[in-house]
């Protein structure tokens, strides 16, 4: 991985000396072409010194005159009124128009170059520090005079200086005892387009007032192309100067620098919980008293009631906007599981033996919260072992599978509801699901095509309604006596006893092996349209 490239020494340019004298209550004027970020120091000027592009000069305005020219390119702050004219092309400049006391505005200068200086030399002193995102920041407090703080990608609040009443809310996490941001404000900047917008930048910006009540300058942290948070000033107390943008993305670099060097680690968060659980879900040989202290610790028993839920989204943004906060109020919600991110989504152990809970109890205890983020479900079924814990991630990961490629309007979707297809797809393993259906229903689709009948599908919601003439008629939309016409047509062509209960289940089960539920009534649907249906289905090796 290629090294940040990082030069520690925070360099000035014009811009931010034209602040600070404008904030001392100084007249002057700003000419800013030509202004790079590379000052180091402050010089008077003296007829035959060697004139360095890293110094600002100070000169009066007599001298300038007569000297113009030796300064193209040459940074400097000018003593008196002076036609702008005369200045050289393409040379940063400031001119005092107060030339009372010349030398209290060398001072004033010199200043501003040794308090940054202090500044810098205490950020790179905090690193070593047991706090040092905090010292950062109180460090950082007196030069951009406003309340500061750096968040996580996952909103958790790494530090803060100057936070009070007024200010964007904040909520407690119950798993660590951190601050972090209200998951009501989080909610807000997942529709505000700026808000979206300002996770690609790469430099200091500002963020507008209306979300907030007050402006925010930011400066995301990146590692390579990785989001890893923000630093954020508020403008709170004073007006944020052009200057501050420099100073903000000077100390995005230092973080930046020292987080792909490994030397900060504030910006994760995880436990060894999630560790045993991640281990676990993915089926990896775990220490078994690793798992029995989790147990002990959590006051559950091996042998209680468990399911496992998986929790995704279909939006792109929303591990760098919610991810953390979201994960946070499942477990506010529901206090008997543990939440953890796994997968580029969120799964939940859940022990429903400590309340006498069914599974959609959890399930209902986190409805608005997944209504509201978008979010969908899978659900396993219970086990009654926790060393099991694999096997119910795996049916949870089946059931989200088989949701979300199904008609349902809901975002839950249980094992149970979806096992039956699931069988059926692995049972076509070896045998290719148009062979290992009943030939019935190869019969009953040729027939369909020649004669432009629609026996096939009467047949597959007569047993799915279990032989209920009426439900069945009413789905079809066709009369009962056009229904019993069907039936023995169909009786006739397969010549299966559809009295017999083990007749029955093969041409369901067959009809599930052929197409799953989760999209047959689609097919079906385009079949009369085409005289067609798509006999595939997904392997079973593809759920492993």
């Amino acid at each position: 991985m290629k090294k940040k490239v990082f030069q520690p020494g925070f360099r000035l340019n014009l811009r931010i000396i034209a602040d600070a004298l404008d904030q001392y209550g100084k007249k002057i004027e700003y000419y800013g072409s030509g202004d790079s970020q590379i000052l180091t120091g402050v010089r008077l000027y003296a007829l035959g010194i060697m004139l360095k592009p890293e110094y600002v000069y100070f000169i009066s305005a007599g001298d300038l005159v007569s000297r113009a020219q030796m300064f193209r390119g040459i940074p400097m702050v000018v003593s008196g009124k002076v036609n702008p004219d005369v200045l050289p092309e393409n040379t940063p400049a400031i001119v005092v128009l107060d030339t009372n006391n010349p030398l209290e505005i060398f001072s004033m200068v010199q200043d501003v170059f040794d308090r940054l200086r202090r500044w810098d030399i205490r950020l790179q002193a905090s690193l070593s520090q047991r706090r040092p995102l905090q010292e950062i920041l109180d460090a950082s407090r007196d030069i951009f005079n406003n309340p500061l703080f750096i968040h996580n990608k996952e909103f958790v609040i790494l530090a803060e200086t100057g936070y009070r009443a007024g200010m964007a809310q904040r909520d407690r996490d119950k798993r660590t005892g951190q601050t972090m941001v209200a998951l009501s404000t989080i909610n807000d900047f997942k529709t505000d387009i700026v808000y979206q917008n300002g996770l690609r930048e790469k430099r200091a910006d500002m963020f507008p007032s209306e979300q907030t009540g007050y402006r925010i300058l930011f400066r995301n942290l990146w590692n390579e192309d990785i989001y890893l948070g923000r630093i954020l000033v508020n403008e709170i107390d004073s007006s944020i100067i052009p200057g501050d943008y420099l100073a903000l993305d000077y100390l995005g670099d230092l973080l930046e620098y020292y987080l792909q060097g490994g030397l900060l680690e504030q910006f994760s968060i995880d436990n060894d919980t999630d560790h045993l659980l991640i281990s676990m879900c993915n089926g990896e040989q775990v220490d078994e008293r690793q798992i029995m202290d989790h147990l002990q610790f959590q006051r559950w028993n091996r042998t209680d009631r468990y399911i496992c839920m998986r929790i995704v989204t279909e939006q792109k943004d929303f591990n760098l906007i919610s991810s953390y906060a979201v994960l946070n109020q499942i477990e506010y919600q529901i206090s008997t599981g543990h939440a953890f991110f796994h997968e580029n989504g969120i799964t939940v152990v859940v022990n429903l033996s400590y309340n006498h809970d069914k599974p959609a109890d959890a399930v209902s205890r986190i409805a608005v919260l997944m209504r509201e983020g978008l979010l969908k479900i899978g659900v396993s079924s219970e086990i009654r072992d926790f060393y099991q814990i694999s096997k119910a991630y795996k049916m949870a990961k089946i059931a989200l599978e088989f949701g979300r490629i199904s008609s349902s309007m809901y975002w839950y979707y249980y094992f149970d509801d979806f096992m039956l297809d699931y069988m059926a797809e692995c049972a076509g393993r070896d045998i290719p699901g148009d062979l290992l259906c009943s030939s019935a229903l190869r019969k009953l689709r040729e027939y369909d095509q020649k004669n432009n009948s629609e026996l096939y599908e009467t047949l597959l919601v007569y047993l799915e309604h279990e032989r209920n003439v009426l439900r069945t008629a009413n789905e079809l939309f066709i009369h009962r006596s056009t229904l019993t016409y069907r039936l023995e047509r169909i009786q006739k062509l397969i010549g299966v006893d559809l009295n017999k209960p083990e007749e029955r289940l093969k041409l369901l089960v067959s009809y599930y092996i052929v197409e799953p539920k989760a999209r047959r009534r689609e097919q079906l649907a385009v079949s009369k349209k085409t005289g067609t249906e798509d006999q595939t289905s997904p392997s079973c090796q593809q759920k492993k």
